[in-house]
């Protein structure tokens, strides 16, 4: 009886030992099965941190290029803007411009007119209408020399007085002249008898 209980225990230790090898093995087999998953998922998690690294990179980079753009942009604006200030500017300044020389040719123009009819006027008056360069011309200086500036009664009294002068001098001119001629005319009869 103790030889069969001890057999009987001998097989039960063998038996256990045989279901200890066999749950090692399927461990063993289970534990392998688990590790090559947990490996395959970790260098899935490694790849996937990898690509969103790279992705946050190029965000960035986006990011970055997309602030840069927007600076230019901003700065395009701002340079557009000041230009078409500019344009504007000059457009101003060059109607002012046009203004201005219209308003000197028309000022031009009419004391032209002036002038050529106070001269037609006072032509036919022969020797007694020596005195209109007298009045004429210091107009005219009066008129030409203030235009466009401020008042100066300074000035305004240079411009009659330079204008008195040179009256004078066109009406001295024309009365030398017809002196001149009369002498001419006299002196040259008797220059061509002294010839003969």
């Amino acid at each position: 009886m103790v030889r069969s209980a001890l057999e009987a225990n001998s097989e039960m230790a063998v038996a256990h030992e045989q279901s200890m090898e066999m749950v090692v093995r399927s461990t063993d087999s289970q534990l392998g099965h688990l590790s090559s998953a947990l490996q395959s998922a970790i260098a899935s998690t490694v790849a996937l941190e990898q690509k969103i690294e790279y992705s946050q990179l190029q965000a960035a980079n986006l990011a970055t290029q997309q602030k840069s753009l927007d600076e230019g942009m901003v700065q395009l604006a701002s340079i557009t803007q000041s230009f078409m200030t500019n344009m504007s500017d000059h457009t101003r300044l060059l109607n002012q411009a046009n203004n201005l020389t219209n308003g000197m040719l028309d000022t031009l123009a009419a004391t032209a007119a002036a002038t050529s009819t106070i001269q037609n006027a006072l032509a036919g008056y022969g020797e007694r209408a020596k005195w209109w360069p007298l009045v004429v011309c210091p107009m005219v200086s009066l008129v030409m020399g203030s235009y466009g500036l401020s008042p100066s009664v300074v000035r305004n009294i240079g411009l009659l007085t330079l204008g008195e002068m040179v009256g004078v001098m066109v009406s001295s001119y024309s009365h030398f002249r017809g002196v001149a001629a009369a002498l001419f005319s006299f002196s040259g009869p008797a220059s061509n008898a002294t010839a003969i």
